[in-house]
């Protein structure tokens, strides 16, 4: 008897691996892989859908949400189904599984033929805990052309994660993944007290598991904002070391240590002192056009810097002129001119004229750096005086 059940238990097992499974729930469609395996197929007789790609989001190396996409037709019907995630190691060991109910302009978004699914991923994992994923949802079918109205999880897709940073690029910079240890979660970066020569950054700072945890980060204050000037901090944090541009901070006294339930926001501030240098990636610079003042005895050729929003802050610029015309026309009048530039005010460039020379570069400095999408007219000019 014994026999027999382990026998019939076989059939059973190949069944699945290497049968056809039809699904009569008109919700679902068809999915061309999954659970049964490259041996078989899993066929929905409505549709055509499955998971293609799982996006993780990150903020400071660690996992803040995720992203699924959806291919296939029919897909305003995945309104109000529950879709599982499954997060996994480079083993294959199930870590996270991130479940959720869809719904139309909470957190499913549906076009023609496809649909984005966002959910949120509790506790601020570490993006590295996470190398595969598997996406499942629940459904009735039909196993081998029999009539089955159970409730199943049928798989959606699997795959290899990837990750897509939250974190601007300068937060990027400022706080490199590997300077927030793995009790630390830094939610958010708001900057403040924005001048020509100081900055102020920040940190909501949360714990990451429900025991109290020592935290701690590093401030690469090399980058922007700070621009090598050392911050200070504020009454929550102690300094633990300051080694090349790099402050490594820790909780102090009673805000020694953090749990996922507490949130601290910690003031990391260069008050003074502060020199925007050139941030190329940060603007734009326009085709130098004809200044207002183009006189046999002065002519004057602008450029535009415009910033392109990337860096909130203040940012040095950089740029050339071609002063040819310019100083064609001046010489024109006075074979010996130009031999002086007039130029924007706390602008670098060279005070005289150089004979045989017709390029010359303007550097920006404190007084007329740009932030965010600011703009600033960069003039020079050439004369005979």
């Amino acid at each position: 008897m014994k026999r027999r059940s382990i026998v019939i238990l076989a059939a059973f097992v190949a069944l699945l691996i290497a049968g056809t499974v039809t699904a009569n729930a008109a919700t679902l469609g068809t999915i061309a892989s999954g659970i049964f395996g490259a041996n078989g197929a899993v066929t929905y007789t409505s549709a055509t859908r499955s998971v293609s790609a799982v996006s993780l989001a990150t903020s400071g190396g660690n996992v803040t949400g995720l992203t699924a996409t959806v291919t296939g037709s029919t897909l305003s019907n995945l309104n109000g189904q529950v879709v599982t995630i499954s997060l996994q190691n480079s083993s294959g060991t199930q870590v996270q599984a991130v479940t959720g109910t869809l719904a139309t302009g909470t957190n499913l978004t549906v076009g023609s033929t496809t649909a984005t699914i966002t959910l949120s991923v509790s506790g601020s994992p570490a993006a590295s805990s996470f190398a595969l994923w598997s996406a499942i949802i629940a459904g009735t079918q039909q196993l081998g052309g029999t009539a089955d109205a159970t409730q199943r999880e049928v798989a959606l897709g699997h795959g290899s994660v990837t990750t897509t940073s939250s974190t601007p690029a300068w937060q990027q910079a400022v706080l490199p993944p590997g300077s927030i240890n793995s009790a630390t979660s830094i939610t958010t970066v708001t900057q403040s007290n924005t001048t020509n020569q100081s900055d102020c950054l920040t940190m909501t700072v949360t714990g990451t598991s429900s025991t109290p945890q020592a935290w701690g980060f590093s401030v690469d204050y090399s980058k922007p904002p700070f621009y090598g000037t050392q911050p200070v901090t504020d009454y929550q944090t102690t300094v633990v070391s300051n080694t090349g541009n790099v402050l490594k901070l820790a909780g102090s006294g009673t805000y020694a240590t953090l749990t996922n339930t507490q949130t601290l926001n910690i003031l990391v501030c260069a008050y003074s002192g502060v020199h925007p240098t050139d941030q190329p990636s940060a603007y734009s610079v326009s085709a130098q056009v004809q200044g207002a003042q183009w006189t046999s005895t002065q002519a004057c050729v602008d450029r535009t810097i415009t910033g392109n929003g990337s860096l909130p802050f203040f940012f040095g610029w950089s740029t050339s002129f071609d002063m040819t015309a310019a100083i064609n026309l001046v010489k024109t009048s006075d074979p010996g001119a130009p031999r002086t530039f007039i130029y924007n005010s706390n602008t670098l460039t060279p005070s005289t004229y150089t004979a045989g020379t017709t390029t010359y570069g303007m550097v920006s400095t404190y007084g007329n750096s740009v932030s965010g999408s600011g703009t600033y007219v960069a003039e020079l000019c050439v004369s005979e005086y």
